[in-house]
């Protein structure tokens, strides 16, 4: 059983001019109820988490959108507001979308809820709450309350723009993982380079070989759109991203082995220039079938070269996104387990290997077979022609049915091993060199370092910070051999910052750099400057 869950909340409110200007008074009287009944415990001698901190957040944050909707002046209005609900601030979100629901029923909202296993970091249950105008329908955001009032989605979603369309119709159940943010250009990228690389993301054959497409709601925008702060984004695809752009390379594979010579020129003029792509995600979301996303993720990734392979280094997390990495879902880690002969519960993939496995047996089974998964198995067996929709007849031949009119998860299950059995024993040959090739891929080893044996003062009077964790340098190690070289090595980034020595899992001081405009080297950067 869970130790505790988080509800996450994606919510769109639509109104005119008259109602958004009463929104700020509104959640105002939400903070002020709050603070009124936390004084009157405290006065009781009751004791309590104070949470005054996150009803003025979301007041601020209300207030804000429809300050700034009312400015902007155009109707109808809307406010988008995403919410992670942990296990101290449960209700809150929910206190404010309720005021406004009752108090202003001239609004119309619609909301989509994800409630997270945190124990187990899955998606158990997801809902969509809608209250029409003017219609009398409460949203109650919260599935784990009972209401007088059904909080079941009623009436339907109509068909309009303002509803995402996956909200509209959730029965396409199209399997995606969803990522919005910007890629921009860090270091010494000519005019025509940056041009090159944007046109070549804005034709279809690159984000084709990562399975890379636009929303059904995005109609004819393109995936890339050229702005100020860089190549902004908006990206539907069939893998997670995160595990996508760590393991960058492996999937362009077949894209790469296409476009050989152009690939290994742009890998080498980055090394030579020291150029870096910085990817930002300001939204992200795993994999899930009915395009109903939270906002589950923001991070950043910077792209380098060795001078022949595309390095991605994971600089900056928020929270990490669970659920599948790869759909449709392909049965990896269970061929795995049967072409090395192991029993159940006797294998464990990191997550890099997963992806790897999954990627390279989708493509595999896309060239030879479809190789069935359990959910194959589980819809079979859930479908409507086994028993009618009052579950009081069903059809006694069918295999994977038990006593009772419901399908045999066992008898599914085993079905679906042996399914998979039979495919390992036809495609053993091909699968274990494949299988090999993707788990090094996901494990590559250890560059063999430059480390000056003799110094000079080429770096006298420049300040350095080193941070995250690089492969084969030690920080400690770096520090030792900068300041061998003249260089100041510094614990934090600041204006007077020269250079940050940036690995994997940096953190703030990287966003720190950024808006400082501190030039950033990967630890193959720096080798080049010390050689």
């Amino acid at each position: 059983m869970s130790v505790g869950y988080q509800m996450q909340y994606t919510a769109i409110i639509k109104g005119g001019r008259s109602d958004f200007a009463q929104i700020p008074s509104i959640v105002k009287q939400v903070l002020d109820d709050y603070t009124a009944r936390l004084e009157a415990a405290r006065n009781e001698g009751k004791l309590g988490w104070d949470l005054t901190w996150c009803y003025r957040k979301w007041m601020q944050t209300f207030t804000e959108q429809a300050e700034e909707a009312l400015e902007r002046g155009e109707e109808p209005m809307f406010l988008h507001l995403e919410s992670e609900d942990g296990d101290d601030t449960h209700g809150i979100f929910e206190a404010f979308m309720d005021a406004l629901d009752e108090q202003l029923p001239g609004l119309a909202s619609v909301v989509a809820i994800s409630q997270i296993d945190t124990e187990y970091g899955q998606d158990d249950e997801h809902y969509i709450r809608y209250s029409p105008a003017n219609s009398g329908v409460f949203l109650h955001l919260d599935p784990m309350k009972r209401y007088d009032t059904p909080w079941v989605m009623s009436p339907p979603l109509p068909e309009e723009d303002w509803i995402p369309y996956g909200w509209r119709h959730p029965e396409i159940k199209a399997p995606a993982a969803k990522a919005e943010g910007v890629l921009s250009f860090l270091g010494a990228w000519s005019e025509e380079e940056q041009e090159r690389l944007e046109q070549l993301l804005m034709e279809k054959e690159l984000p084709k070989a990562l399975y890379l497409y636009q929303s059904p709601d995005a109609g004819d925008r393109p995936l890339f759109v050229k702005t100020e702060e860089g190549l902004r984004f908006s990206l539907c695809g069939r893998s997670e991203f995160i595990p996508l752009v760590q393991n960058l390379e492996f999937a362009l594979g077949a894209y790469i082995r296409g476009h050989a010579e152009t690939y290994g020129a742009f890998c080498q003029r980055m090394r030579e220039k020291r150029q870096l792509l910085h990817l930002a995600f300001d939204a992200y979301s795993g994999v899930n079938e009915a395009w109903h996303y939270g906002n589950h993720t923001k991070c950043h990734f910077l792209l380098s070269s060795d001078g022949a392979h595309l390095i991605s280094t994971g600089t900056w997390f928020a929270t990490q996104s669970s659920g599948t990495y790869f759909c449709p879902e392909t049965p990896a880690r269970d061929v795995y387990q049967m072409l090395t002969g192991a029993e159940d519960g006797e294998v464990w993939l990191d997550p890099d290997t997963a992806f790897t496995l999954e990627w390279a047996l989708y493509h595999f089974s896309a060239a030879t077979e479809p190789i069935r998964n359990f959910r194959d198995f589980e819809a079979a067996n859930q479908s409507d022609d086994e028993y009618d929709e009052d579950y009081d007849e069903y059809d006694e031949d069918e295999d994977y049915d038990d006593e009772d009119g419901y399908y045999d998860e066992e008898a599914c299950y085993d079905a679906y091993r042996e399914a998979v059995r039979t495919y390992v024993k036809k495609y053993r040959k091909k699968l274990l060199p494949l299988f090999r090739q993707a788990g090094a891929a996901a494990n590559p080893p250890v560059p063999e370092r430059f480390r000056p044996e003799t110094f000079d003062g080429r770096f006298q009077g420049k300040k350095f910070v080193v941070k995250g964790e690089r492969t084969g340098y030690a920080t400690e190690e770096l520090a030792a051999i900068l300041t061998g070289f003249g260089a100041e090595v510094e614990e934090e980034v600041t204006e007077q910052t020269d250079y940050l020595i940036c690995g994997s899992g940096v953190g703030e001081p990287f966003r720190t750099a950024l808006a400082l405009g501190t030039t950033i080297l990967t630890a193959d950067y720096l080798e080049d400057l010390m050689k």
